[in-house]
């Protein structure tokens, strides 16, 4: 296990997930996609070397503030139940973040306003309020963008 550096977990229906971050010292890159995880799981923060993680398509709530202290640099956690990601995510420097088809409020809509130059994909279920926002405002035409997306 100590040479591992992939680890893919995906379409197991799996809930919980317990891995030893001490015995899988070398993991790169873990994809939890399509379970049944319905919490962070916090034990991997506890993994140093990871960079890709994938948790796709589960029914995660929160993500925690201090994934922003990992070496995280691929995240990719749509299709689940989010309503806001740290903020500490924008400043991270991720090199892609992908958050679709989560449920992202309109008081959130600061985060997007910022996310929109990086390589983030967001799109349907996250429904944007554009009549708070003034006219002249230049993330305004992304917001009517994605709410075209939202709404086929």
């Amino acid at each position: 296990l100590i040479k591992l550096k992939k680890l893919e977990i995906n379409g197991n229906l799996v809930s919980q997930i317990n891995l030893d971050s001490k015995k899988l010292v070398n993991i790169e890159t873990l994809n939890l996609f399509r379970n049944k995880i319905k919490s962070f799981p916090l034990e991997l923060l506890n993994f140093i070397k990871i960079k890709n993680l994938g948790l796709e398509n589960n029914y995660i709530k929160d993500v925690p503030e201090k994934i922003c202290e990992t070496m995280i640099n691929d995240l990719t956690i749509g299709r689940n139940s989010l309503k806001e990601i740290p903020k500490c995510l924008l400043t991270k420097g991720l090199d892609y973040l992908f958050i679709n088809e989560n449920f992202i409020s309109n008081e959130n809509i600061e985060i997007y306003r910022k996310i929109k130059n990086k390589n983030t994909s967001l799109n349907t279920k996250n429904q944007f309020d554009i009549s708070e926002y003034p006219k002249h405002d230049s993330s305004l035409e992304l917001i009517k963008e994605l709410n075209k997306i939202n709404s086929r």
